[in-house]
């Protein structure tokens, strides 16, 4: 994305407020709820508790790795010249809604880090803000200025499921194979972090977060019964989004789908959860494709691709009833609108997987991963994830950085869900 902005009109023509929802008080703890469970190929990490406990330990864990993620890829994608813009957005009431839960834990990640004495560079809620927020806030400054969208970071996914994998040993069981793109920098290859969240809210589920570090939203989110992985939409073109709209932050609200517990209280969780949690927000921030893949059930309720913009229309979903040009149970998404506006941008990737797939039977997980491995690759890909509902296997692969090799070329590490809860 390289220094984002020519020009930025002056924040001062609007009136700027505090954020409303300030960080509760907390009762500062020196113990820390989580743990380092792997620090080989990435780190992960395990926290457990309220918000702010697992913030605290969040911090406590991840001190120097946090740090090295917001001064040397967020702070510097924006550049001197604009940070100081984008964390005034980011803080200004009425531009974004964030929940005190997600204020709770940023301010116990800030106070691990003061209490270890690591914030070296004084960060603040405000500077997690920004980095749980960029794609939202890079927008919102697009909106405000005359500059055109250039976001370039990619990301695909693949999913399958009943037809196509029956006579696989997945047995008609559902498979997503994800690639993760993005900029190609020692602080974010260096920062790659597997979190396992445990949160001791009832209303809430255990869910695993694959990211950097210092993210605490959701860019790759998987709980027991599904995945929910978010791609850039980088052939929108229309009006961004306007200040003063309070927006949930598209991390943060991913965040919230994954974690709740039967979002909609209907006895199951199920991709309608997901569903209706994004319909409850009425627009958002940032033009984005979200992948979600469920234990394999009707289609409708087993694979669901949603195209998201902050202009009418604002949600489309997708499934296997479009005319996506992809045979059988069968769903792909990388950058490209298909649905909104019935728009149908095929790109090369896109043209690439509609030949593979069409052409390929019984699609099992290492045929997923082989079908997106020579159809779907760029050359700034930070991590594979593939995950399979029915067996809680979650296949990772990152970026080689001593190599320069991206992750799609690399070897993956096999995970069960359950076990990392253990």
């Amino acid at each position: 994305m390289g220094k984002l902005f020519a020009s930025v009109l002056f924040i001062s023509a609007f009136t700027l407020i505090a954020c409303e929802q300030e960080p509760e008080e907390q009762e500062q703890t020196s113990t820390i709820k989580g743990e380092i469970i792997e620090d080989d190929q990435i780190k992960i990490i395990k926290v457990y508790g309220s918000n702010y406990e697992m913030g605290y330990a969040y911090g406590s864990l991840l001190a120097n790795e946090i740090s090295h993620v917001i001064k040397d890829y967020i702070k510097a994608l924006f550049g001197s010249e604009y940070y100081a813009t984008a964390k005034t957005l980011a803080t200004t009431e009425g531009n974004f809604n964030i929940s005190q839960d997600m204020m709770d834990e940023m301010q116990g990640v800030i106070d691990a880090l003061n209490d270890s004495s690591a914030n070296v560079y004084s960060l603040d809620v405000g500077d997690l803000i920004v980095a749980n927020c960029f794609l939202d806030i890079y927008n919102m400054l697009m909106s405000i200025s005359s500059n055109t969208r250039n976001a370039g970071l990619g990301c695909s996914a693949y999913m399958s499921w009943g037809s196509a994998t029956e006579n696989t040993a997945l047995a008609g069981e559902s498979v997503i194979t994800r690639h993760l793109d993005w900029h190609v920098t020692h602080a974010l290859t260096q920062n790659i972090v597997m979190c396992i969240h445990q949160p001791d809210d009832e209303d809430k589920q255990p869910w695993i977060s694959i990211g950097f570090a210092g993210l605490l939203g959701s860019l790759s989110g998987i709980n027991e019964h599904m995945a929910l992985f978010q791609n850039t939409m980088d052939d929108y073109s229309e009006a961004g989004p306007q200040l003063g709209q309070n927006y949930t932050p598209i991390w943060f609200a991913l965040r919230e789908a994954i974690e709740t517990a039967d979002y909609n209280l209907d006895g199951e969780n199920t991709l309608l959860d997901i569903k209706d949690y994004i319909n409850s927000n009425e627009s958002y921030a940032t033009p984005v494709l979200i992948s979600a893949l469920a234990m394999a059930d009707t289609d409708e309720n087993t694979a669901l691709v949603t195209e998201l913009a902050p202009t009418a229309p604002y949600i489309t979903f997708r499934n296997s009833s479009f005319p996506d040009s992809i045979a059988g149970d069968n769903l792909y998404v990388a950058n490209g609108q298909v649905a909104r506006n019935n728009t149908y941008n095929f790109e090369d990737r896109y043209t690439a997987m509609i030949q593979a797939v069409n052409a390929e039977q019984n699609i099992s997980a290492q045929k997923s991963w082989n079908l997106m491995h020579d159809n779907s690759s760029l050359s700034h890909n930070l991590m594979v994830i593939q995950y399979v509902p029915s067996t809680g296997e979650i296949n990772l692969s990152v970026y080689d950085t001593q190599n320069n090799v991206p992750a799609y070329e690399c070897t993956p590490y096999t995970y069960y869900f359950k076990e990392l809860f253990e």
